[in-house]
């Protein structure tokens, strides 16, 4: 799969699987630098400070800063998550349907997926409930996303805690 700059368009690498003709998105390092210039952080660092577990999206799905704690908890033990996408840290049992995060079916009704998109296209931060489906079943979470400088997205999660727990 090809990796391909949202941004300024250029080729920056390739994606497993290498046979796969399909183009996917990310950020390259020359528009993470300048993003991050223009913020005054690296991403890794924009996330670190926030008391709930972020991460920062360059579109849809695809993640390009987590912070330690959202990573942490999903058993990751990653320097960048580089190219992950969002249903790949947070568990999400669609992510390993064929295609992966944001290609099954059920993924255009995705409310992580449709948040970010609202985001970045109006820069309205925004405050609402979601649900990730993992293996061992649904998991309540309260989204936060606001845009940064650059068309990026930071999306905060927080788990809704059930009136019977």
């Amino acid at each position: 799969m090809r990796l391909v700059c949202t941004h300024c368009g250029d080729h920056y690498g390739e994606l497993k699987p290498f046979e796969d003709e399909r183009t996917s998105h990310g950020i390259c390092q020359a528009c993470r630098d300048f993003f991050e210039q223009r913020s005054g952080q690296r991403l890794g660092e924009l996330v670190n400070h926030l008391e709930l577990p972020a991460m920062i999206m360059d579109g849809p799905t695809r993640v390009q800063a987590a912070s330690r704690d959202l990573l942490e908890r999903a058993g990751l033990r990653l320097e960048r998550p580089g190219s992950l996408l969002a249903g790949d840290i947070l568990g999400c049992v669609h992510a390993r349907q064929p295609g992966g995060c944001g290609q099954a079916s059920r993924c255009a009704a995705c409310a992580i997926r449709s948040t970010v998109l609202s985001t970045l296209r109006d820069g309205i931060r925004r405050e609402q409930p979601a649900s990730v489906t993992q293996a061992a079943g649904p998991v309540a979470l309260r989204l936060t996303a606001e845009r940064l400088p650059g068309p990026l997205v930071r999306l905060t999660f927080e788990p809704v805690l059930s009136e019977a727990s």
